[in-house]
């Protein structure tokens, strides 16, 4: 989308959120537990990037101070857009009308969600280190992940854990996916 500043989490966040299957993942986490992508996806970028895994209490923080743009900004878009995707209820407009508006609400949605990811971005200042090995760098984004589930009080089930093995095959695409179904035990019975 023009006009949105580059951040290397949002470039990366881009790059992994069109992999395949992963919008798909992202929202059925979000519609299943009000998960928000973007933590999902920062959670994976600090592992990833090599810059580290986070402590659970400052996970918590950064949830409080984004909690309230993520409910209250973001959300309500996304309720909207998706309001108008249904159509039910409302009074009959002119398709062409109908999306068009759409299209303006996706795009505020997708620039309230980039204001969100600078928010995250801009309380982590370690320097990424991608010589770190892969799979150092995968344990440390799922040592996130799950610091982060607990944050929400999240207990992933095997459906979850396969949508998480999605953003991961993006994220991590020099890993096979068996590397990360081992990592996320989904190799196991």
């Amino acid at each position: 989308m023009a006009g949105l500043a580059p951040h290397p989490f949002w470039n990366f966040s881009l790059e992994v959120y069109g992999g395949d299957g992963v919008a798909r993942a992202c929202i059925a986490l979000q519609d299943r537990h009000r998960a928000d992508a973007n933590f999902l996806l920062f959670c994976c970028w600090l592992g990833a990037s090599g810059r580290g895994a986070i402590a659970p209490e400052r996970l918590r923080g950064l949830i409080a101070r984004v909690d309230p743009w993520q409910r209250q900004i973001v959300e309500q878009l996304r309720q909207v857009r998706r309001k108008l995707a249904a159509g039910e209820g409302l009074p009959d407009m002119p398709a062409q009308e109908r999306r068009a508006l759409r299209r303006r609400l996706a795009d505020a949605e997708i620039e309230a969600e980039h204001a969100e990811q600078l928010m995250l971005a801009e309380e982590w200042a370690m320097p990424g280190n991608r010589d770190r090995p892969v799979k150092e760098r995968l344990a440390q984004a799922l040592a996130n992940l799950s610091a982060y589930a607990d944050a929400i009080a999240v207990r992933a089930d095997r459906a979850d854990r396969e949508h998480v093995a999605t953003v991961l095959r993006a994220a991590f695409p020099t890993l096979l996916a068996e590397e990360i179904a081992h990592a996320l035990n989904l190799d196991r019975a």
